[in-house]
């Protein structure tokens, strides 16, 4: 259950917070579906508290059924802001993304910490509608917040041998590896990185997973390489 923050995937750490429990499922072939929305004007069927199924948008279901504002609408100084970086959606009309994952094996096996998490959503009774909750302390059952969400990616990293202070241990480094994964080892050209990554232009996606200077080196050597070899063919016509 602590390995559901998304691995393997390009969440931004607000799309994590935002999501809704019942932005995730998973389909009969066993992987997972994760729905990206909109914080506050996305539209969605709900159940109201008579049970009657409505349609509203997140802002108006999040003040009628839990007296609670998106939490890209409040203050940054309040503990439960999430912010929302924007996004460049599948479906416009609306507002709503798919996630991506790099492989179907990694899907599958999030789908089944996905279930197992879902037992201790529900043992905890948490009384909001957001996926990510605390599972511990007297705060147990509340959604999580953007500073703890920082402490468990780092906890976790440092049980994984991942050390903090080079980057490896931050949770926007999952973005970089996914383009870095897609691109290096997938071979996926940027414009279509983009679309997985949600990117409203290629010039976000350019900025993900810049080359360090070895992999420039071997880039570069390459390069000399069918260059050398053109020249060579050149010589001879």
């Amino acid at each position: 259950p602590r390995s559901t923050l998304f691995p393997y995937t390009t969440l931004f750490r607000s799309e994590a917070l935002n999501l809704f429990a019942k932005d995730v499922s998973v389909l009969p072939n066993g992987l997972p579906q994760v729905l990206l929305k909109h914080p506050a004007q996305a539209e969605d069927r709900f159940r109201d508290r008579t049970g009657k199924v409505v349609t509203k948008k997140r802002i108006q279901y999040l003040d009628e059924m839990y007296s609670l504002t998106p939490r890209n609408l409040l203050s940054k100084s309040n503990p439960m802001y999430a912010g929302w970086k924007g996004m460049y959606y599948d479906n416009a009309k609306d507002l709503t993304s798919q996630v991506y994952w790099l492989l179907p094996q990694f899907a599958q096996k999030w789908s089944e910490y996905h279930l197992q998490y879902m037992e201790l959503r529900m043992k905890h009774m948490a009384d909001n509608p957001y996926y990510f909750i605390n599972l511990r302390g007297e705060v147990r059952g509340t959604a999580l917040k953007l500073g703890n969400l920082r402490l468990l990616f780092a906890a976790q990293s440092r049980r994984a041998g991942f050390n903090e202070h080079n980057g490896l241990a931050q949770v926007h480094s999952l973005r970089h590896f996914y383009k870095w994964a897609l691109k290096n080892l997938g071979g996926m050209e940027d414009v279509d990185i983009m679309r997985c990554m949600h990117h409203r232009c290629l010039m976000s996606t350019t900025n993900y997973g810049a080359p360090s200077f070895e992999e420039m080196q071997e880039s570069l050597a390459k390069a000399y390489q069918n260059l050398n070899q053109l020249s060579t063919h050149a010589s001879q016509i």
